[in-house]
């Protein structure tokens, strides 16, 4: 007896641990001084804030003003702050969908600094009158508010109810942010009423999830006539009470010590990375009532689109007046591509886009002609219309631009769409073309444009496209030599051929320039002792060609001195290592494959020699992601000093299981990058 009485005990005793570990340590409302005694994760003990706890409700209750159902939102969060580079979190905002048919509103706001003062916890209110209201797009504000009284080492604490009538999106949960969080958690309660499908995202597990069901009751007053006048006023009207009693599914999920997530080099965007859960509601069934489908498939988005009027409709139609602006440009040219071709110049280098990102028409297509300007997607559009007039075959695509975040390839979740661009069909060949960015050129898109699932618009389905960063190549070979030994001064050429893209910078760098500035704005990548002598930038406005700087230049590097240091790198190396973080949560995203070559050729002077010289190195990455090439010799007989560099990546997107591999790559490739010859004077032969 006295055994099984022990087990129990202990089962017991476990039991209401495992309960105690599956509640939140926090109890909001009131601090004590020990709830100061935050200590960071080893992970980020560096941060300059902590977020105690996080936590989130949805809810489903009844609106007693109307026969209706309404969601409430409640949220709690408690942080504490160490330095003053933790003071942002201090400032909070909350997000409401305000379309002009009604808002959402918050109630039972609540939000204090606590801070000690000699052993006693004092509080600082924040007063309803310090939330301000800003307006944020068309159907969105911002309530916005911060913390008096803020110190380093105080907590701050708020908590809010935002009450909606829109449950076509529950609110979403993000469990990770710019400072580490010690616990968060959501719980959603969901009605047999609605159906939502579940987005996750990120890489950091739940300490649990749990799922409940439980029968709630929803109850509505209605004030009702008892008279044959057809109205609800007056004293024989009454009030009756009428209620629904469905089962409610109960999702809870918990993270604890999720570490900070902070923006690092080689990202699209961290919004891609976060912990997070998303909603979409895709049906409403009602007892005894037709299902009603929110959520459509692509094969419905694509008509949904085509009878949108800032959409398929303006495009479907004649547009004839396109005629007054199409013949004269064309005039002269037969084939399809070079028509193609002329009007997307037309539309690139005589309109301007502004900052609006929106797949759909912003205003008419004859305004956007009229005023030379309107959003990317607007010039892209127009551009689509003149093919279309034209009777070239060609659609536009639905995409994300990196900066944005992914779409998602299962669900037609349209708002995660922010651009447009045009896919036209050449010679038996797709042509994707971007009219709306300056010194882009034909056939080609900017990098920002290639993340990955995109959305084809036909007319009875939105068929997938794929642009991944993992198809661009970007080649760079840049030739170095130098020659007239017996003299101090040397002649010599630098010869850069640059890739695609880093031609559409330099382009852009140089846009707008004279010769004699475009000289000095070369000239600051050279080192002191070279001088710029003559310059030429061929293909400078042939968009569609790589761009080659060729300079004629001069060293004044041996000038007598009895050792000279030299890099041959000049400044066209690896610096610094862009990977500083010790480790890293998500992937390592480059814009495009690498492969950097540099050439160098240097005859020496009779009376300089190679007294100390680095050594040659090879490296692969991964087998076949990538290789380092660091190749050094010296000819004395011809004393001549060659030198041949190639670092190749041959792949853009890296796991986060290789970054340390990358990092430790780089820090490798800029220590070597950093190494210096050693010529030595010697007597005259």
């Amino acid at each position: 007896m006295r055994k099984v009485l022990l087990l129990s005990l202990a089962l017991f005793i476990v039991g209401n641990v495992l309960i105690a570990q599956n509640k939140c340590p926090v109890k909001f409302g009131k601090l004590v001084p020990e709830d100061f005694n935050v200590q960071l994760p080893a992970s980020d003990s560096g941060a300059a804030a902590v977020v105690v706890a996080d936590v989130g409700l949805t809810e489903f209750v009844s609106d007693h003003s109307d026969v209706t159902i309404v969601m409430e939102f409640t949220r709690h969060t408690r942080i504490k702050i160490f330095n003053k580079n933790g003071f942002d979190a201090a400032t909070v905002n909350i997000n409401l969908y305000a379309p002009p048919s009604g808002s959402e509103s918050i109630i039972n706001f609540k939000a204090v600094t606590y801070n000690l003062d000699a052993g006693k916890v004092v509080a600082s209110k924040v007063e309803n009158d310090a939330i301000f209201t800003e307006k944020s797009g068309k159907n969105w504000q911002v309530k916005k508010f911060t913390f008096p009284d803020l110190k380093e080492g105080s907590v701050i604490e708020y908590s809010y109810t935002i009450r909606s009538p829109y449950f076509f999106e529950l609110r979403p949960w993000i469990f990770q942010g710019a400072y580490p969080c010690l616990w968060s958690e959501y719980t959603v309660g969901i009605p047999e009423y609605y159906k939502y499908v579940k987005l996750s995202q990120g890489y950091q597990p739940f300490a649990f999830e749990e799922k409940s069901t439980k029968s709630v009751k929803f109850e509505f007053r209605v004030r009702e006539s008892n008279n044959n006048t057809g109205t609800t006023t007056g004293p024989i009207s009454s009030v009756n009470t009428y209620s629904l009693q469905p089962t409610v599914d109960e999702f809870r999920w918990v993270m604890k010590n999720v570490p900070a997530l902070t923006m690092e080099p080689f990202t699209t965007t961290v919004a891609n990375h976060l912990a997070k859960l998303e909603f979409q509601l895709s049906a409403i069934v009602y007892p005894q009532t037709a299902p009603k489908q929110f959520m459509s498939d692509w094969a419905k988005a694509a008509t949904d689109l085509w009878e949108d009027e800032n959409f398929g409709l303006s495009l479907s139609r004649n547009n004839n007046w396109l005629d007054e602006v199409i013949d004269p440009l064309l005039k002269g040219l037969n084939s399809p591509n070079e028509k193609a071709r002329k009007l997307f110049y037309f539309i690139r280098d005589n309109f301007t886009a502004d900052d609006r990102w929106n797949y759909r028409l912003t205003k008419p297509l004859k305004d956007i002609l009229k005023d030379k300007s309107g959003s990317a997607s607007d010039l892209n559009l127009l551009l689509l219309s003149m093919y279309t007039h034209l009777k070239l075959p060609a659609l536009p695509i639905l995409l994300s631009k990196r900066s944005r975040g992914v779409t998602s390839e299962m669900y037609p979740l349209m708002d995660r769409f922010n651009h447009v661009v045009v896919a036209v069909e050449l010679d038996s060949q797709a042509v994707f073309l971007d009219a709306s960015q300056a010194n882009n050129g034909f056939g080609r898109l900017p990098l920002d444009c290639y993340n990955g699932h995109a959305r084809m618009v036909g007319k009875d389905e939105l068929s997938p496209v794929y642009f991944s960063a993992d198809t661009l190549v970007e080649t760079s070979i840049i030739d170095i030599s130098f020659t007239s030994p017996g003299k101090e001064t040397y002649q010599g050429s630098i010869v850069q051929n640059l890739g695609y893209h880093n031609s559409v910078a330099l382009r852009g760098k140089l846009k707008g320039t004279n010769e004699e500035q475009k000289k000095q704005l070369l000239a600051k990548d050279l080192p002191e002792f070279i001088e710029l002598k003559g310059l030429s930038v061929e293909a400078l406005n042939q968009p569609e060609e790589p761009v080659s700087v060729i300079m004629n230049v001069a060293m004044n590097l041996f000038n007598g001195d009895e050792r000279i240091y030299f890099n041959p790198m000049l400044q066209f190396g690896q610096s610094k290592n862009p990977f500083t973080a010790a480790k890293r949560l998500y992937p390592v995203e480059l814009p495009y494959q690498m492969n950097d070559n540099l050439l160098l050729t240097l005859d020496l002077p009779k009376n300089y020699t190679v007294e100390e010289m680095p050594k040659s190195m090879r490296l692969r990455i991964n087998e076949d992601d990538g290789k380092y090439e660091y190749l050094i010799s010296y000819d004395k007989e011809i004393n001549q000093v060659m030198f041949q560099r190639s670092f190749v990546l041959n792949k853009a997107d890296f796991p986060n299981t290789d970054y340390e591999t990358l990092r430790s790559v780089f820090e490798m490739v800029v220590k070597k990058e950093a190494e210096l010859i050693v010529f030595r004077k010697v007597a005259s032969q």
